[in-house]
């Protein structure tokens, strides 16, 4: 048995496109003047990783590059009592702005903040919609638990359908960018995740536990994600916070509860036995060595495998080559419409002007002598015909079925070095697959192992 897998190490060190979102503002006093000089603290609730900044001569204030999550904001300044705004969200690649008014009073008084007035993006002119981790949770689209199906809960957006086991990424449409089927950009923590195989496929698809929530951009977004006119789908990934926690889970499906397909019954083939389940985990808290490091409010982890069983139907027809055909002798075989076939022999061609003619092989059969070795040796990696059909071109005369598995194995570490610097790591292991019954592909062995594809951390690959 073969297995494909790689092991593709990303930092976010590393230049890719922003993923993290902005909180900015202006802090105002009763009169609605200006205040120069306030200190800001942002702190990420779950994480407790806090960043500092000043309001400046005009009272703005901006801090970048924050994780999706949930944030407080709290503001001081000699004179005036401490201000305190909490259930910030931030969310992917989005800027929030609030403006804060500080009372007069001692900075030892605290004023909490409790407005409810929506959290508006009005300082870029992205159009595009966060799918959240509750949604991504509750809400199933269908029932192949693939988390990039959770994008068609945006509006605009059509396709996909992608099987647990597959990527089919390619068939999705983000209406807004003017473009056709497919030619969307995939990104997981802001890295590019999308090679050029099938319409754009997907490198590595996280289990649904371990997604934070999903940007969808329709239209008007920002330069970095110019490899698409279609739009950008950005997945953020869950990093770990102060508390340790943990996910296990097993769903399951049984073949007696399916019916048989009509392709196999109208060739009195079995059912294929679909006993499809996934299974996995989710483990993320604080990195904790005892005596030694405790990596509370600056170095988290979360670590995630899923394990995919999805031995679904797969029925493959085609032609293949005919006991007589094999040896040369095309006698018997017929076009594909029914009428008499001619093999023509190449070295009888003779050209006149800009005509060329050939002479028929003797009754249609390649003399034993014109034939190869190499080419002989080819025609008996084929499999035998196990369809009854005539020996007509194009008539399919082979029929056999495969089974997919996939594993997905995914971890993530984050550090927070100061309260500018921080830097994410992921090692990712990413297998796929196909486990063919004997014969299940037409093909010659050599043939199917040249057509595989690398697509970044991810091989598809045919096992014998």
């Amino acid at each position: 048995m073969r297995l494909a897998s790689l092991i593709c190490c990303l930092a976010a060190l590393l230049s890719g496109q922003e993923y993290r979102g902005t909180i900015l503002g202006r802090i105002l006093d009763p009169s609605g003047a200006a205040v120069s000089g306030a200190e800001i603290e942002v702190s990420n609730v779950e994480t407790g990783v806090l960043i500092r900044s000043t309001s400046n001569e005009a009272g703005n204030f901006q801090v970048p590059f924050l994780t999706p999550g949930n944030y407080m904001v709290r503001v001081t300044h000699a004179g005036f009592k401490r201000a305190e705004r909490s259930g910030i969200r931030v969310m992917t690649n989005t800027q929030v702005s609030i403006d804060m008014t500080l009372e007069l009073g001692s900075s030892a008084e605290t004023v909490t903040v409790s407005a409810s007035a929506p959290l508006l993006d009005t300082t870029t002119s992205d159009l595009g919609q966060v799918v959240d981790s509750l949604r991504i949770s509750t809400t199933s689209v269908n029932l192949n638990r693939n988390v990039l199906n959770a994008v068609l809960l945006t509006p605009g957006v059509t396709g996909g359908g992608a099987a647990v086991a597959g990527n089919n990424s390619g068939s999705f449409s983000i209406s807004g960018g003017g473009s056709t089927v497919g030619r969307v950009e995939f990104l997981v923590d802001g890295i590019p995740n999308t090679t050029a195989h099938n319409n754009g496929g997907v490198v590595f698809i996280p289990s649904i536990d371990a997604v934070e929530e999903i940007k969808v951009h329709t239209t008007m977004f920002d330069a970095q994600y110019g490899h698409s006119n279609g739009g950008a789908i950005n997945v953020t990934t869950k990093g770990g916070a102060n508390e340790l926690r943990a996910t296990t889970y097993l769903y399951k499906r049984w073949a007696a509860l399916n019916a048989n397909s009509w392709t196999n019954n109208s060739r009195g083939l079995p059912k294929v036995q679909s006993n499809y389940r996934q299974y996995g985990y989710l483990v993320s808290g604080p990195v904790f060595l005892p005596k030694l490091y405790s990596g509370r409010n600056r170095t988290f982890f979360s670590t995630t495998l899923e394990d995919d069983a999805a031995p679904s139907e797969l029925t493959r027809r085609a032609r293949v080559p005919t006991a007589a055909e094999r040896l040369g002798d095309f006698s018997q075989t017929i076009n594909r419409r029914g009428g008499p076939f001619t093999l023509y022999d190449p070295v009888t061609t003779v050209v006149a002007g800009t005509r060329a003619t050939r002479q028929p092989f003797p009754g249609n059969r390649i003399p034993a002598s014109r034939i190869h070795p190499v080419g002989a040796a080819w025609m008996k990696l084929f499999p035998e015909p196990n369809l009854a059909a005539p020996p007509q071109l194009e008539e399919l005369n082979w029929i056999a079925t495969t089974h997919t598995v996939s594993a997905d194995a995914d971890k993530r570490a984050n550090r927070s070095f100061h309260q500018r610097q921080a830097a994410n790591l992921r090692p990712v292991r990413d297998l796929e697959a196909e486990s063919n019954q004997r014969g299940a592909d037409p093909r010659p062995a050599f043939d199917r192992a040249g057509g595989n594809l690398w697509t970044g951390a991810r091989k598809h690959a045919p096992l014998p």
